[in-house]
């Protein structure tokens, strides 16, 4: 993966509005490239299957998984 790929996701999750309202350890741990890499896995698997499925079966706690929901939504389509 290319680095300003890498970064550009990296500024994606940063200003959505659930990262904002995290405190600043959770903020933190959210840009550590481990758990960045699973927020973008599962942003990845909830376009695939849909967020509705997706929310069923996804292990992130509520406050990653409105980050994936809020990036999903503000997403514009590739193909239009």
């Amino acid at each position: 993966m290319s680095k300003n790929l890498i970064q550009k996701q990296k500024m994606n999750i940063q200003d959505t509005k659930a990262f904002k309202e995290l405190n600043e350890i959770s903020q933190r741990l959210v840009l550590k490239r481990v758990n960045r890499t699973t927020i973008e896995d599962q942003i990845i698997i909830a376009r695939n299957i849909g967020i509705e499925t997706w929310l069923k079966s996804n292990p992130l706690q509520a406050r990653w998984q409105s980050i994936v929901i809020e990036i999903i939504k503000t997403e514009k389509p590739e193909f239009t």
